[in-house]
């Protein structure tokens, strides 16, 4: 098998792969929320404009839930990679602004499907040159 071949074999399986930590993984699971997750985004709003211990303890759980989603899905870099915690925090409040009788947990699902959806376009823009030139990227002087 060509080196060509190889590389676009592998580029194919990686796109693939992309699809299983898709944003559809957010709306399709079933799960028991349990703690912080399960507080309104109404309780939210409030502790962002009075912060208090339970600003900090909604902070804490929204990490653990992408640390969570790190381990599941056996990622060895960060899905927040390229942001920090504000700007989750200013993505939750957006979130939460727009569906106040929503949970933390809720408002979590739809920032993780975003870090996904753009870790899989990064990737696919990444493999794009692969895939349309068929060349080795080491071979290229």
């Amino acid at each position: 098998m060509s080196a060509q071949v190889k590389i676009r074999s592998v580029a194919i399986v990686v796109l693939g792969l992309c699809s299983i930590a898709s944003p559809q993984y957010a709306t399709a699971k079933q799960f028991m929320v349990m703690g912080y997750g399960n507080a309104s985004c109404g309780d939210w709003i409030m502790s962002r404009k009075h912060t208090n211990i339970l600003t900090s303890a909604y902070n804490g759980w929204i990490e653990g839930y992408l640390t969570g989603f790190n381990e599941w899905n056996g990622a060895e870099e960060n899905i927040a990679d390229g942001t920090d915690i504000d700007g989750i925090d200013a993505a939750i409040d957006k979130y939460c602004a727009a569906n106040p009788l929503s949970s933390i947990s809720e408002a979590a699902d739809d920032v993780l499907s975003q870090l996904i959806e753009r870790k899989n376009k990064k990737l696919q823009r990444e493999l794009a040159p692969l895939l349309n030139s068929g060349q080795n990227p080491s071979s290229k002087k």
